[in-house]
């Protein structure tokens, strides 16, 4: 099992460390610390994704030391070891955020791997996450400030051709010039933006499902709905604007989880990533609510009346630019399916 990041394990008994490196040196990428202050540079020096502390421990506590990380290295998941039985302070840390989990000492070996490996997870959920919210924000940011520009020149044309027709004076007529050339320009950035979100990159199709299914998994916390993403096809790389396919596959499964939500419990929604024959990847989105009736399907199909319209002519859309398909034979029993066109070998 190979990981990205390390798990860093705060001890300041050495024997309790040497038995972490016994059970699991070699699953998992280990780094040790003895307290607060080395496991502090530690994570510095290098990526973590998950620090397990001691409570007990000389200079600082090992929940003193795990709210620090909260704060300062939010991304890192983070446990805590305890063979002392204070409940509501434990329940505070959890209720609070400081704490993924924590652990009851002694622990057993089969146990503490189930809760690294589910730690290492959470980790991975949360840096897709992340640069999900880094690729909305950088759009947002971009496209925010193009319009904004836009807007001053445009009130800055309006002002001088309001000048210009009352006395016709020559300075206005050349700042009018100038303003609309910069017009011209910022609405060319507009453009080149435009065209550079929407360029096809070789892109991991299962890492960009899994981007949607935890924005999804945030935005509908409340609705009871579980989310589940089986990957049959961890390989399938298409050709794909990144953010286009994001956004498609968010848009079917919000479809899904509001049908999902109010149908009978329990309420669920299942993505899954599979082959279509050798040249095509399929990801189906399934709901346990009612589905589409057979009669709605052509006017929700790329029509934008209404939420379930205007998301499934976002999948159609990327679908058609693709060379793909959207698929809604099933949709009567809450069944959609986007195919796209795997990317050609070694481009």
């Amino acid at each position: 099992m190979s990981h990205p990041s390390r798990i860093l394990v705060v001890d300041d008994e050495p024997l309790n460390l040497q038995v972490f490196e016994y059970n699991f040196a070699e699953e998992f990428p280990l780094l040790y610390a003895s307290g607060a202050e080395e496991a502090l540079a530690l994570l510095e020096a290098h990526p973590v994704a998950v620090i397990i502390a001691d409570h007990r421990m000389p200079g600082m506590l090992g929940l003193d030391l795990l709210a620090l990380v909260a704060r300062r290295f939010p991304a890192v998941v983070r446990m805590l070891l305890t063979a002392h039985t204070d409940v509501p302070l434990l329940l505070d840390a959890v209720n609070r955020g400081d704490l993924f989990r924590y652990v009851p000492k002694p622990w057993e070996p089969d146990g503490m791997r189930q809760d690294m490996q589910l730690a290492l997870s959470r980790h991975g959920e949360e840096i897709q996450r992340q640069r999900l919210l880094r690729h909305a924000a950088e759009h947002v940011h971009t496209t925010g400030a193009l319009t904004a520009s836009l807007a001053n020149s445009l009130g800055e044309v309006d002002a001088l051709l309001t000048e210009a027709a009352k006395g016709g004076e020559g300075a206005a007529n050349a700042a009018l010039v100038r303003a609309a050339l910069r017009v011209r320009t910022l609405h060319e950035g507009a453009l080149r933006e435009s065209r550079r979100q929407a360029k096809p990159q070789r892109e991991s199709v299962t890492e960009l499902v899994s981007e949607a299914v935890n924005a999804v998994g945030l935005w509908n916390a409340e609705s009871g709905v579980a989310l589940e993403l089986i990957d049959e096809a961890s390989a399938a790389q298409v050709m794909v604007p990144a953010m286009r396919l994001v956004e498609a596959v968010t848009a079917l499964l919000r479809n899904a989880t509001e049908a999902a939500s109010a149908g009978p419990a329990p309420r669920s929604v299942q993505v899954r990533v599979v082959r279509a024959a050798s040249d095509r990847v399929r990801i189906v989105v399934s709901d346990s609510g009612g589905g589409f009736s057979p009669e709605g399907r052509p006017e929700l199909f790329g029509s934008t009346r209404g939420r379930a319209g205007f998301g499934l002519a976002i999948a159609g859309a990327l679908a058609n630019g693709a060379g793909g398909q959207l698929d809604l034979s099933g949709a009567q029993s809450g069944r959609v399916a986007l195919t796209l066109p795997l990317a050609p070998p070694g481009r």
